[in-house]
């Protein structure tokens, strides 16, 4: 009962923050299924097993971030209040911006993403003390057995959607160190950035989230006011949770 009540909740708050852009004279029936839909679509955190794993809906193509050092300990699975340490910050329900940062094994990253459309920018940036030798895995690949075509060359690959005529190249921009026909293994002694869709710098990435941070904000500042810190929290939460 408590579960049921729990979701009933999460989903009325979702329900509430779409509200303005659904229209006034669709039933709850039709506003709950454009719900669905909106939040099923782009780039967003929705693979349970790891929050660092950037899955595009409807398609289930999905980009899963490792870690590795050099005594061979590597790690694939990040979830909140879990082992490594996850410090969630800011996540938009619609996956446009999202900011976490993990300590494991003393490597501490911020890893930071921002979508739009087809696009997604996920940069990954070495914090204060981060131990020297970490590396990151880029692991292309498709889930719930979608029949996606991952084509993958040197630094780069390309994302081929089952059943759509779309291409969505991937470039790398960081300190190479290998790769095989899995995954791409870049340095986190650097910033890294990955991006989907577009080619960019790691500075042009940077202004690009910083930019998608800062409406993300502003945009619940204007709407709530005074409550934005209450609301900020709750999103927080409800977001990083449940997407």
């Amino acid at each position: 009962m408590n579960k049921f009540i729990f979701s009933t909740l999460i989903s009325l708050c979702l329900l509430s923050t779409f509200h303005g852009h659904l229209s006034a004279q669709t039933t709850p029936a039709e506003k709950y299924a454009q719900l669905q839909k909106g939040l099923t679509t782009g780039w967003n955190t929705w693979d349970t097993r790891s929050v660092l794993t950037q899955v595009l809906m409807p398609h289930g193509a999905a980009i899963d971030l490792n870690l590795s050092d050099n005594e061979g300990n590597r790690i694939n699975t990040f979830r909140i209040g879990g082992s490594p340490n996850m410090f969630p910050a800011h996540h938009a329900y619609d996956g446009s911006y999202t900011d976490v940062s993990l300590l494991w094994n003393g490597h501490r990253l911020r890893v930071q993403t921002a979508s739009d459309g087809l696009k997604n920018f996920i940069l990954v940036t070495p914090l204060t003390d981060n131990r020297k030798d970490g590396r990151l895995h880029i692991v292309p690949k498709s889930l719930w057995q979608r029949a996606n075509k991952i084509v993958k060359k040197d630094r780069e690959f390309i994302i081929a959607p089952y059943g759509f005529e779309i291409n969505i190249p991937v470039t790398l921009q960081g300190t190479f160190v290998e790769s095989d026909d899995k995954e791409i293994v870049v340095s986190v002694n650097e910033p890294v950035a990955i991006c989907c869709g577009q080619d960019m710098s790691i500075g042009e990435v940077r202004k690009f989230i910083q930019e998608k941070a800062d409406a993300f904000v502003a945009g619940n500042q204007a709407k709530y006011g005074g409550y934005y810190e209450q609301y900020n929290a709750m999103q927080s939460v409800l977001a990083w949770d449940n997407i």
